[in-house]
């Protein structure tokens, strides 16, 4: 609470104040104010008194305002709560006196009350589903961590991710044979997400199955995007639901 607290407790002061040789009723009290004759630009002209025209340098005190904020104190005599419209006083004929602070009392701590809109509504965070697809090009020897349980060693190709072993699970045996077939990586990419065999044909019977990303959209919501989809005109039609609109279409082939 170092800077919290500090910017809260900055002395209310003026140029007069730093030069001793010159009145000053916060330095040294009933010694008189120079700045009510002297030059006053940058001065306060609203919560002042016959005593003191300095205005407060903190920014924050003045948010905290009006957010209505409450300060905790504490000390041997135990904690105590002060709203902040009570924290600061106004000079008065004691500009020396600038806080209900105590001289015991140190600052704990901040309050802010939720705002209106936090305290109605409630949290909404943004739903992200996420699919990465390792095609071919991963020797599953040097990917895998040997053994079952917890993972004492990674692989080779996960061996930079050591730092972070405690925090990692690496699942296995979730590959799909239906994507081993003749021209692994065609039916590879097809099988991705769907997790059916796709036909080898040059004609128009080329139907898929309903993929995973097609099943988080009917179960969170429309409105979720595809990012890189692959242009399958090429190889017949597919039929899929439009994850923004939720009409089913066919794409057909030329």
């Amino acid at each position: 609470m170092a800077t919290v607290g500090g910017n809260l407790l900055q002395r209310t002061r003026c140029n007069y104040f730093y030069d001793s040789a010159t009145a000053c009723n916060k330095r040294t009290p009933g010694e008189g104010c120079a700045a009510l004759t002297g030059f006053s630009r940058n001065h306060a002209i609203m919560g002042t008194s016959p005593h003191c025209i300095a205005t407060n340098p903190s920014d924050m005190s003045v948010a905290l305002t009006a957010l209505n904020a409450t300060i905790d104190v504490e000390s041997t005599r135990g904690p105590r709560r002060i709203p902040i419209h009570d924290f600061h006083v106004p000079p008065g004929t004691t500009p020396h006196v600038e806080t209900t602070l105590a001289p015991d009392e140190l600052i704990t701590a901040v309050e802010l009350p939720a705002l209106p809109a936090a305290a109605k509504t409630p949290a909404n965070p943004v739903k992200r589903l996420g699919f990465v697809y390792l095609p071919m090009g991963a020797a599953p020897g040097q990917w895998s961590p040997a053994g079952e349980g917890a993972i004492t060693e990674l692989s080779p190709i996960l061996n930079p991710l050591t730092p972070h072993l405690n925090r990692i699970t690496v699942l296995s045996n979730l590959e799909h044979k239906n994507a081993y077939a003749a021209g692994n990586h065609a039916t590879a990419n097809c099988t991705f997400l769907s997790g059916v065999r796709a036909k080898f044909t040059d004609g128009s019977d080329y139907e898929m199955g309903v993929t995973a990303d097609q099943i988080a959209a009917q179960q969170l919501g429309r409105g979720l995007a595809t990012v890189g989809e692959q242009d399958w005109s090429a190889i017949g039609s597919v039929q899929h639901e439009d994850l923004v609109t939720g009409r089913e279409q066919r794409r057909v082939g030329a």
